[in-house]
């Protein structure tokens, strides 16, 4: 334990010049801007998603930016193992060994629970939990023999604050979340590390095709000023820049959601302890108050009463 402790307050910031970073989910959003920083910062990336057409988009795009650099795609849907186990075998021939591993391939379809399909709690697990479990199944064997690597699942704000609209989507994330708390400790006798990070409202392609289904309660909450819609760049700026400092929990720039999560998500190796105690009761409260202000905003618009009515 002593010897933990020791190594995490000693560590220094780890680099990805000339190492192979495999992103899924990279041929937009969040997933391709932590591609262009890897990049700029001289790693080898492989981008996998399921369209073809998105993944040559996105490596044209990078190449435009950075004209030498190392990006490769493969094609594969996240939701089905022997896709990503092609994938990851294709990807190390080519790139190597693979010394950082992001999982953001994810989506929401955000609908009132009596709207959503027997498909769409199908699809939210298959793609947001077991998209994540596919490649961790795949990727750390490799890494426990080489004993070092960086595995990382990008879950959502959602998993920690589920509220309206999220019947399908939170559990998933949810599920996402603790399967990386649970492989963090399972794999702590190794020198993997683990990473978890939970983006607030990002403006991605997949937050449009969202708004088209979500429901009014769901964008209506919470007061505007806090519902900030931030840039894949400000995003992928944070999560890499705490990814590469070794911390479990990354943040994300709205630093608000930041301390909320990490009250509300309470088991896991925390970079701010003594602050985030401190703050603790204080959220608490805020945490009472957002309750309160979910459930208002629900009754007020009492869409079960419209659907009796019908």
């Amino acid at each position: 334990m002593g010897f933990q402790v020791f190594r995490w307050l000693t560590r220094k910031k780890d680099s990805v010049n000339g190492r192979h970073v495999l992103i899924t989910g990279g041929s937009e959003g969040i997933g391709l801007e932590i591609a262009r920083i890897c990049i700029d910062k001289g790693a080898k990336v492989s981008l996998v998603a399921r369209t073809e057409a998105k993944l040559l988009k996105a490596k044209a795009d990078l190449k435009q930016v950075s004209p030498t650099a190392s990006v490769e795609t493969f094609s594969a849907d996240v939701g089905k193992r022997s896709a990503v186990g092609k994938a990851v075998k294709d990807a190390e021939l080519v790139n190597g060994p693979i010394d950082f591993c992001i999982a953001s391939a994810g989506n929401s379809i955000p609908k009132y629970f009596e709207d959503l399909e027997d498909d769409d709690f199908e699809r939210m697990l298959r793609v947001n939990y077991l998209g994540v479990v596919n490649l961790a199944k795949e990727v750390l064997p490799g890494m426990v023999k080489r004993d070092s690597g960086h595995f990382c699942a990008i879950s959502s704000m959602a998993a920690s604050v589920p509220f309206v609209g999220y019947a399908a989507y939170a559990p998933a994330k949810a599920a996402c979340k603790s399967l990386v708390d649970v492989l963090r400790n399972e794999f702590s006798d190794t020198r993997i590390q683990f990473h978890i990070a939970f983006p607030p409202d990002t403006d991605t392609p997949g937050l449009a095709v969202e708004n088209e289904t979500k429901p009014y309660e769901t964008s209506h909450i919470w007061p505007d000023f806090a519902n900030e819609v931030f840039t894949p760049k400000q995003v992928a700026a944070d999560l890499v820049s705490d990814l590469l400092a070794g911390h479990y929990f990354l943040r994300s720039p709205d630093t608000f959601a930041n301390l909320l999560i990490d009250k509300s998500y309470g088991y896991h190796p925390r970079s701010r302890p003594f602050l985030e105690a401190a703050l603790a009761p204080l959220f608490s409260c805020l945490e009472f108050v957002m309750v309160g202000m979910a459930d208002r905003a629900v009754k007020s618009r009492a869409h079960h009463k419209k659907i009796d009515a019908d």
